[in-house]
């Protein structure tokens, strides 16, 4: 059970989805004694959050008596996070001393650099969250003493990182500032595993990184060479990374390139990435012929730009396809065209709400179907017409976005977590398909459809 402290008297928090917390304790509805005693209650405890906001922070008194149980919970919980207030101009709440927090066992904090000193940090902390919104932030060696596993830095940062200013425990750095200073194995631990630089301007060469780095993501502004063999995972915000020469990435696994404009495929062969498994594309165009591709590609995404249907030549090889067409706002979408797609095909997941699929067209190889965002009319052709080497599927359904079965057998479908459906015919993880195909039937009674053309399209 994650659970989310917080106030809503003065307005509802960034972080009260029930998806993301299944257990909400309002300190605006309860005094300090009436949520220890709730929060002792649970029995179960995964994640515990305290959440700040303007018009309401923790102040001494609160923390005095929620440290002693937090103290009695330390072992059992995964983990507490203390997400701090801070102003535009970083400034702590006056009334507390935030020297009390040495002994309270955070796992994770949030909060501005501005707002208490790091020496306050109590030695549990393995995620910090620092962001500098007025003064520009920085950071020596010895600041941070803590065992720190995961750092992330936000606002004014663009300070040199010295030697020794990272502790040699840490295995995630994410850096989303004004970043623009060099990094090699002088200033970088050699536990770390994760490098982000999305969001920065870092544009230094990646020629001298610890080897333990195996996955790395590079903001929209870096146009160097990247020479570091022992990646597996990169992400690339920029274009012109892809065409800069680079050396043979023969442990790359995974390649996301997320940049808005074209890309030239013929930068992504076999002779640079010999052991690619997955790729993600944007906005390629709808003659693109992707069988140049590397031949140990197994998993593609792609999300074509353009209206029309997208007649796109896929590799052979590929177990894996997802089509995100989510960003249009149009519906006028033909039926997807299923006659090209790969012989060793075995999931495909489509993402667009006018997309619609023959079932008696399916190539027979597919295992899994993800029927995103599909239009109830469109997903009950499928339910009504499922073929049977499907053995996973997943619709929306009763309104919840995406709701997972396995194929039990011809007639039986099994549901797995995927949101709570408010539907008689729903109740329970066994589910006759027939059950299934009425509560589609209902959404389509229910669903709300200005434009008369798209009711067509099912028949198109």
């Amino acid at each position: 059970m994650d659970i989310l402290i917080y106030c809503s008297d003065f307005g509802p928090t960034d972080h009260q989805e029930s998806d993301d917390y299944d257990i909400l304790l309002d300190m605006g509805q309860l005094d300090i004694d009436q949520m220890i005693r709730r929060l002792m209650d649970v029995v179960n405890i995964g994640q515990v959050t305290f959440r700040e906001i303007d018009l309401y922070q923790f102040d001494q008194t609160f923390w005095d008596k929620v440290g002693v149980c937090l103290k009695e919970l330390e072992h059992r919980v995964i983990g507490i996070s203390y997400i701090m207030y801070y102003t535009l101009f970083g400034k702590p709440n006056p009334s507390f001393n935030r020297g009390s927090l040495l002994d309270i066992p955070f796992k994770s904090i949030e909060m501005a650099l501005e707002g208490m000193p790091l020496v306050y940090l109590p030695d549990t902390i393995r995620s910090l969250h620092l962001q500098s919104s007025y003064d520009p932030m920085h950071i020596a060696p010895g600041d941070l003493t803590m065992p720190l596993e995961e750092l992330y830095l936000y606002g004014d940062f663009s300070a040199p990182l010295l030697p020794g200013t990272l502790p040699s425990s840490l295995r995630i750095l994410h850096i989303a500032a004004k970043f623009n200073q060099p990094l090699d194995r002088t200033n970088l631990p050699c536990s770390l595993t994760e490098l982000c630089l999305d969001g920065s301007q870092f544009n230094q060469p990646v020629t001298d990184f610890p080897a333990s780095i195996i996955t790395l993501t590079l903001g929209v502004r870096y146009t160097n060479r990247i020479d570091h063999l022992p990646l597996q995972h990169l992400v690339l915000h920029s274009n012109h990374a892809i065409h800069i020469a680079m050396v043979e990435l023969r442990y790359l696994r995974v390649l996301k390139l997320m940049s808005s404009t074209l890309i030239d495929l013929d930068a992504i062969t076999s002779t640079y990435f010999p052991n690619l498994d997955k790729l993600c594309l944007p906005m390629i165009t709808s003659t693109s012929d992707l069988t140049t591709l590397p031949a140990s590609l197994r998993r593609l995404n792609v999300e074509p730009y353009i209206p029309q249907e997208p007649h796109l030549i896929y590799p052979n090889g590929i177990t894996s396809l997802t089509i995100d067409r989510s960003y249009l706002t149009f519906d006028k979408v033909a039926a997807f065209n299923v006659q090209g797609l790969p012989s060793s095909l075995t999931r495909l997941k489509l993402v667009n709400k006018s997309y619609y699929i023959e079932p008696s067209e399916l190539p027979p190889s597919i295992r899994e179907l993800y029927y995103h965002r599909a239009k109830p009319e469109h997903a009950l052709a499928i339910m009504k017409g499922l073929p049977p080497s499907i053995r996973l599927i997943q619709i929306p359904l009763a309104e919840v976005p995406a709701q997972t079965f396995i194929r039990v057998n011809d007639t039986i479908l099994l549901r797995l977590k995927g949101g709570v459906v408010a539907n008689e015919c729903m109740s329970g993880g066994f589910v006759n398909i027939q059950s299934i195909i009425k509560c589609l039937e209902q959404d389509m009674v229910d669903a709300d459809d200005n434009d008369e053309d798209t009711d067509n399209l099912l028949w198109h």
